[in-house]
């Protein structure tokens, strides 16, 4: 009987160290898996724009008929063209300091929606001699641009006050 009772607690001690084992590697693999997964997470770095360039063209006009500005690196650039066909040029002087921080305002004030939206045109610029606003950056190596009718009716609701404040900018800066 001595010998029974000497076994089942010896299978019993046996028993518990496996468990106890069990136990241990169960943990440490729960935390070699977080540690993992917190070592895996990296923080999201914070979107930096290389340039920001906004502006309005019309193609049926006599005189200055694009007006564009660039925000890059603390300064703010006025086109030096006449005529928009499809590239943009820019003054190597910068404009005043006080014409940048308004820049500048744009430039931070961007609407999610057209992040959300690239490369995309709203409604058909131009097309009845009405001009068109042009949006262009480069966010962290992506070019990304927006051609926007200045008709408010083929604007996107979520854009029209930006719209406005763009034009209303470049009347200002120009």
């Amino acid at each position: 009987m001595w010998k029974l009772l000497h076994m089942v607690q010896s299978n019993l001690n046996v028993l518990h160290i496996v468990f106890e084992t069990k136990d241990s590697i169960m943990r440490n693999a729960i935390m070699f898996c977080a540690l993992i997964a917190i070592a895996g997470c990296k923080k999201e770095e914070p979107a930096v724009d290389k340039y920001f360039i906004f502006g309005k063209a019309y193609g049926e006009c006599g005189g200055n008929c694009a007006t564009f500005f660039k925000v890059q690196e603390g300064n703010v650039y006025a086109d030096d063209m006449l005529y928009y066909t499809g590239q943009v040029s820019f003054s190597n002087v910068p404009l005043a300091p006080s014409k940048y921080v308004l820049a500048k305002h744009l430039a931070d004030s961007f609407p999610s929606y057209l992040y959300a939206h690239p490369d995309t045109t709203f409604g058909c610029p131009d097309c009845h001699d009405q001009g068109g606003l042009y949006l262009k950056r480069e966010i962290n190596g992506s070019i990304q641009y927006w051609n926007i009718d200045t008709d408010t009716a083929y604007q996107p609701l979520a854009i029209r006050a930006y719209v406005q404040q763009v034009f209303a900018t470049i009347d200002t800066l120009d």
